[in-house]
Formats: structure tokens, sequence, C-alpha cells
């Protein structure tokens, strides 16, 4: 062997040896700092904490067993006090599966999975004391509208609910197509579900090397640590976000138009899925083109929509009220009881509660 190939050799091993020795450093921290298993593949630092964990068939989801006591702030800075508990299934409510009551299962993301408060005092825990129903209520932050129907389809056999109560967000339409999350300013640049012609296939919105990195991701912590931080460096420059396309052009834009197409066929499938279940959806955004866009999909597939309630917390916003969390985009107390009036009013007009 030559000197140049011992050095070539060398310098393999060396660059092998110390991606072993990091990601068992990783390994070793994450079981200790938060008892993390050893042998998992799956997982990141940057989830092991938070009220979502890496996983395997949907990308990520709402952790099991999560709990939080301590406070929040509102976007004014004021504190108050919340009490947060997911159960073992990742739910923020799980009621009685046998209760007499009507039941309700709620889907959404962050909106749903709502941190921002305690658990009285989310939209559907208030939804459950004015109208004396039974909720279920799953979120998790930035999912796309496949990973909620994968929870829907896992669920609804277990739950039976009566009605189904679907919170659309308007970066629904980023997080269910690669090419607009690719352009998006709420790109999240992790490997998930994507609904592509007509199947599930799991994707990262990055354009080279999509194999490497789906397999480094899955089977290494610190490769999946590296391909994130790199995902995330390669995020658009900020004049070029496709939202300010959208909000120019509205729905001639076609990456946005492909989106929408994607997720009605998604919706279509939570339709079928659901049977003869009445389906009642909201957005979380009140934003054009988007609240149309969403208007649109639930007629589309005879899904019941409640068009005010982005609208109602806009208003409530102008006049004063603070409404939102410190990031000034999540609900806080406030913003979750006039999303839940809205809901209540909507289900009294049309489904005959008191």
């Amino acid at each position: 062997m030559t000197n140049k190939a011992k050095n070539s050799f060398l310098v393999i091993i060396t660059i092998l040896i110390l991606f072993l020795v990091g990601e068992l450093s990783l390994r070793i921290y994450h079981t200790i700092k938060w008892d993390a298993p050893f042998l998992v593949k799956w997982g990141a630092p940057e989830c092991m904490y938070l009220p979502i964990k890496l996983s395997y068939e949907l990308g990520w989801e709402s952790r099991p067993n999560y709990t939080f006591s301590g406070v929040k702030k509102s976007s004014d800075g004021s504190i108050y006090n919340v009490d947060i508990n997911f159960d073992s299934n990742g739910f923020r409510a799980f009621g009685d599966v046998h209760s007499n009551k009507i039941k309700v299962l709620v889907i959404g993301d962050s909106g749903t999975q709502a941190i921002e408060v305690s658990d009285n005092e989310t939209y559907y825990s208030l939804l459950g004391k004015l109208l004396n129903v039974e909720i279920f209520a799953y979120g998790c932050g930035a999912f796309g509208t496949l990973q909620e129907y994968m929870i829907l389809d896992k669920y609804i056999d277990i739950i039976k609910p009566d009605i189904l109560l679907w919170q659309y967000c308007q970066n629904d339409f980023s997080d269910n197509s690669v090419e607009f999350e690719k352009k998006s300013k709420y790109r999240q640049g992790r490997l998930r579900p994507y609904w592509v012609d007509g199947e599930i296939k799991y994707q990262i919105p990055v354009d080279n090397f999509l194999w490497l990195r789906i397999f480094a991701t899955r089977n290494s912590r610190l490769l999946y640590i590296l391909f994130y931080r790199l995902n995330n460096f390669l995020v658009p420059n900020a004049s070029s976000f496709i939202e300010d396309a959208i909000q120019q052009r509205g729905f001639s834009n076609k990456i946005f138009g492909k989106s929408i197409i994607i997720t009605d066929e998604i919706m279509a499938g939570v339709k079928k899925r659901m049977g003869g279940i009445q389906i009642v959806s909201f957005s979380a955004n009140a934003e054009w083109p988007y609240l149309e866009a969403f208007g649109k999909i639930s007629k589309n597939n005879n899904i019941h929509f409640i068009n005010n309630v982005g609208k109602s917390i806009i208003d409530a916003k102008e006049t004063g009220a603070i409404v939102r969390s410190i990031d000034n985009m999540h609900w806080n107390n406030l913003g979750h009881k006039i999303v839940a009036d809205c809901i209540v009013m909507y289900f009294r007009k049309n489904f005959g509660f008191k």
C-alpha cells in the first residue's frame, strides 16, 4: 500500500471514529438527560424536551405523557399560569369512548395542540362544557393535512365519534406540498409523509441526495441534526418567499394551486373515512386567499365550514384585546374563548345544540 493510500485510509478511519464517538455521545447524553432509549434510531435533541417527538410513521407527533406546569406570556408580556397534560397517545383531551354524550373528535395542528393554555382553557375544552359533549382532541405543531388524516385513521374506530371538528391553518398548504415548502417561510425541513400522485411518500423538502438524507436521518441522530441544520441554512431568501407571491397573485400561483388540489384530495379521503359522520371545519386564520381556499375545499367535500373564526380573532385584536401568546401567533386564554364561542354558535345554529 502506498503512503498516499495509507494516508487516505487513516483519514477515513479517523472520520468514522469521530462520527461513532459523536453518535454514541449524543445517545448517552439523551439517555441521561431525557431518559431517551439508547438504541432507538429516531430522535434528535431539539425534540427531546419539547411537546413533540420524532416518529417513523408520521415524521413527528405529539409527545406521549408530556406535562408542563408553569407560566406563559401573552403578546403584551403579561404572565399567566398553565397546566398542560398529554395522555399516553399524545392526545390533549381523551374523553370516555363509552359515553352517552355526543362525542366530538377534534383534529388540528399547533392551534389544537394548544401548548399556550391550560387543559381546561383550550377551545375544545370550553366547547365540551358549553355544549355538554364528550371531547377527544389531538393536535401537533407543524402537522400537515396528511399527518392529521393519519391520526384520524388510527383512532376513529376506537373513539367512534359522532362529529369530527377539523382545524385548518394557512400553512397547511406549505405543509402539504414539497414544492411549496421549499419556498415557504414556514418551511420545516424535516422528513415527513406527503400525498404524492395518490399515495403516501416520505420526502424532505430538498433537491439533492434525497435518498441519502432519508437514510441518514432515519438511522443516525448525529446526521439528523447536521442535515436538519443544513436544510434550514438553505431556506430561501426572505425576498423570495412564495407567500409574498401568493399574496400578489392569489389562486393564479401554480404552486399554490397544486397544493390546493393535494389538500382537497386528502380531505376527500377524510370525508370517505368518516362515512356518514358529520364533519365541521374552520380556519385559524382569515388571510386571503387561504380562507377562501379552505372554504372551497370544504364545499367540494360536503364539509361544514365555519368562516368567521379567524376574523373574530382579528376583530378582537383591533379593539385592543390581547388574544395571542408571546409568539403573537397562537391564542392565549381569551383567544381560545373567542374561538370556542364561534364554534358553539355554529353548532347551536346548525345542529340544534342548546
